[in-house]
Order: structure tokens, then sequence, then C-alpha cells
């Protein structure tokens, strides 16, 4: 069965396959509108060592500032793994109002070099997006000094943290709608033709019995169903016209030529002389 045929077939059924047809193009548009769009920026920030100015000799009665405990540890860099690990639990999100919004995210990646730290953030909307980051930022800036300050470092010596990199353009990031609108088109579109092709096949083979019974010697075309009750019409007339002419008298000289016997008329003299029986004579 090549291209044409499954296109005429599709066409004689269409009954079958327009319904499935407009049902595959809803499914698709609706698949293609439910996918939301997403929007994606980012923002970099660094962790750095308090900027207050130092006395440069301290007098014998003033009392030693302890240290930073995160200094002996790696500095701003282990202070910085520590925020963004801060930064990726679920009550850093319920921090920032975040916790019933689930179509925003963010995330926090801390450089394994450097003191610095990566925050992605995708929303529905670039106005999210953008509240989102400065939202995450301005709370990690408190979380580092909560988290510095419950570990015993004096305020003169707590790191801060600063912008490194700009905030990136808002960027939309939704992905591709044709593709899962795609799939159940031509998901509807198969069922369809196959629903088509099935049930003409059938009525093809059930309605070709009759002629094929009538005569042998008739081909039915394939693909046309309508060519073949034509036929099957004319067969049946063509019987019928043969028993009738069979049964009719053959009269005349067309009978004798075809070589039949044909009684003698009876003149109309023999037809009126009465019958006389037979005289018996004595001897």
């Amino acid at each position: 069965m090549d291209l044409f045929t499954i296109i005429g077939t599709c066409l004689r059924r269409w009954y079958i396959t327009v319904p499935i047809f407009a049902l595959a193009a809803w499914m698709s548009f609706q698949a293609y509108q439910a996918v939301p769009s997403v929007y994606s920026s980012a923002v970099s920030i660094v962790v750095l060592p308090n900027s207050t100015p130092q006395p440069v000799e301290p007098t014998p009665a003033a009392t030693p500032v302890p240290d930073n405990p995160y200094s002996g540890s790696g500095g701003p860099r282990f202070a910085a793994a520590v925020l963004a690990r801060n930064i990726n639990s679920r009550d850093y999100r319920a921090l920032v109002g975040l916790a019933d919004a689930p179509d925003v995210t963010f995330t926090a990646t801390a450089s394994a070099d450097q003191p610095i730290i990566r925050i992605d953030a995708t929303g529905p909307t670039p106005e999210i997006v953008t509240s989102t980051l400065e939202a995450v930022t301005t709370e990690a800036s408190v979380v580092l000094a909560d988290f510095q300050t419950a570990a015993g470092a004096p305020e003169i010596k707590l790191y801060r943290i600063a912008p490194a990199v700009p905030a990136d353009r808002v960027e939309d990031v939704t992905p591709s709608r044709w593709r899962s609108a795609g799939a159940i088109l031509v998901l509807g579109v198969a069922i369809a033709v196959v629903l088509a092709t099935s049930l003409d096949s059938g009525l093809r083979r059930l309605r070709g019995v009759g002629v094929d019974s009538l005569d042998p010697t008739m081909e039915a075309a394939p693909d046309d169903v309508d060519s073949v009750l034509r036929r099957e019409d004319k067969a049946r007339r063509k019987l019928r016209i043969g028993r009738a002419a069979r049964k009719a008298p053959l009269v005349g000289t067309g009978a004798q030529a075809l070589g039949k016997a044909v009684p003698e008329p009876i003149s109309d003299g023999a037809r009126r002389a009465p019958v006389r029986g037979t005289e018996v004579v004595d001897a």
C-alpha cells in the first residue's frame, strides 16, 4: 500500500480520520500551552575579610581580640563553602519567602579555589527572577554573619560579602514546546491512518465475496469499493437476463436455425373432419 492509496483511504473514511485528527490537534495545542515559560539569570558574590582598620601597635592594657574561627580552616574560601550550603537548604527558601513557590528555583555553587559563590535563579517572569536574586544575596550577608558569630568570631573580624560579577541579563530558557506537541500530533495521525485502513480493508473483503461468487473472472479494484458494488449489480443483471432468455419459447425460423424440431402445422380441414370408426365387413 503506497502513500496515495493511504491518502485515498483516509479521504474515503473521513468519518474516522477527521474526528481523530481534530482530537489530536486539540491535545497537541493543550500540550503546547501547558509548557510554562521559564526565565533565568545569575549573579556572583565574593566573601571578603572585614576591612575595619586595626591598630598597628596595640597598647599593653588592650584586651587581645580573638581571631575568626574560620580563618584557620581556609579563611574566606571555607566560609564561602559553608554559605553556599546554607543557601541551598530548605530553611533558606523559607527565609527568603519562597517556600510556597515551586516554580521559582535558585542554587548556589561555590568555587573550588576562590571565595566566590555563583547564584543561579529561574522563574516564570523576568521580574520574579530579578527579585529572587536580590532577596537571596541580601539574606546571604545576614546568614554569613550569623554562623560566624555562632562560631565565636568577633564582630571586628567577621567576613562579609560583596558583588563579584554583575547580574547576568535575564534570558528565556523555556524548553521546547514543539517536542511534546509534535509527538501527540504524530501519534494521533498514526492512529487515524491505522483505523481507517483497517476498516476499509475489512469492508472491502466483506463486499467482495458476492462479486467473486457471481463471476470469478471479474477483478475488483483493491482500493475502490464503489466500483466493486457497481460490478456486482452489473453481474446480477446479466444473470437475470440470461435466466429469462432460457425460459422464453423458441418459435419460427429462429428455432429451425438452432436445429430444434418444430411440429408441422395442422390444416383447418383436418381439424374439422370427424373421426370415423373402423367398419367391419362380414365375409
